[in-house]
């Protein structure tokens, strides 16, 4: 899991929520305002193994 900025009109962050996309995660939440900030966050997940039953 991780988190980054929710603000998506801030245009710095536009990369990193790139970064993590190309990489397998995916945005499954956001936050506002996000309670150790202050402001929006959006969390991304992404599964390292898959689980056998």
């Amino acid at each position: 899991m991780v988190k980054t900025s929710g603000d998506l009109s801030y245009k710095p962050y536009d990369e990193t929520r790139r970064f993590y996309e190309r990489r397998g995660f995916v945005r499954v939440a956001l936050i506002d305002p996000y309670p150790e900030w202050g402001e929006e966050a959006l969390i991304y997940v992404k599964c390292l193994r898959k689980v056998l039953e």
